[in-house]
């Protein structure tokens, strides 16, 4: 029917994306195990189906992995699954693009200001957003133990062409086109930062520097 993998493209076929986090999702060991035994019951019984597990980069993630309490390795071959990293953003990111479209105002002083003070509102509740000595501790580690799945990271070629947003304010589903060939920012929401890249790619509690560039700082060093 058209979702069997092709002979020798390894991307191909019917892909299922569901997500994994250390805190915040399962709220319960009871929810926890229910996404364990449903991604293996798919698998047995539809063993064609690929599945993509997005992990954010918490604060609470990064503590179990440099304690050796998470092992990608691990985990991938349990559920036969692939990872895609994604650094923590605010939840908020879609309401303040459709205002910035619509000119509503939702920031006083500079974007940069606004940013950090939004993160740092977040924490009070959360303890989402992690230091940035703490993300460079994580970067640093994972480069060590996988150097090839480290260069996807924030890698923007690993993400969908479109994305398809649905919003109670409009009637129909709305498409945002990624820009993949370098000639802009990706999206055209959030800003950009000094570095080219635009402030969802600043996820520290105590700072607004880019987690891109200093994935590369790290390569490069």
């Amino acid at each position: 029917i058209g979702l069997d993998p092709m002979k020798g493209y390894d991307s191909s076929g019917l892909w299922l994306c569901t997500s994994w986090d250390a805190k915040g999702r399962f709220h319960t060991p009871e929810l926890k195990e229910n996404w364990e035994n449903n991604v293996l019951d798919i698998q047995a019984k539809y063993p064609w189906v690929k599945f993509n597990t997005t992990i954010i980069l918490q604060k609470a993630f990064l503590e179990m992995y440099l304690n050796d309490e998470f092992k990608p390795e691990e985990f991938c071959k349990k559920f036969n699954t692939s990872i895609f990293y994604m650094q923590p953003c605010l939840k908020e990111i879609t309401s303040m693009m459709v205002k910035n479209e619509n000119n509503i105002p939702f920031y006083e002083g500079s974007f940069d200001d606004f940013w950090m003070k939004s993160k740092q509102e977040f924490n009070k509740k959360y303890e989402f957003f992690p230091t940035r000595a703490l993300f460079i501790k994580f970067l640093t580690k994972y480069y060590k133990d996988d150097k090839q799945s480290f260069l996807k990271l924030f890698n923007i070629r690993y993400r969908s062409d479109e994305i398809h947003l649905n919003m109670n304010i409009e009637d129909h589903d709305r498409v945002i086109s990624r820009i993949k060939d370098g000639t802009g920012p990706e999206e055209s929401f959030p800003p950009v930062m000094k570095c080219g890249h635009v402030y969802t790619y600043a996820p520290y509690i105590d700072s607004n520097r880019c987690c891109i560039c200093d994935r590369n700082a790290i390569m490069e060093s």
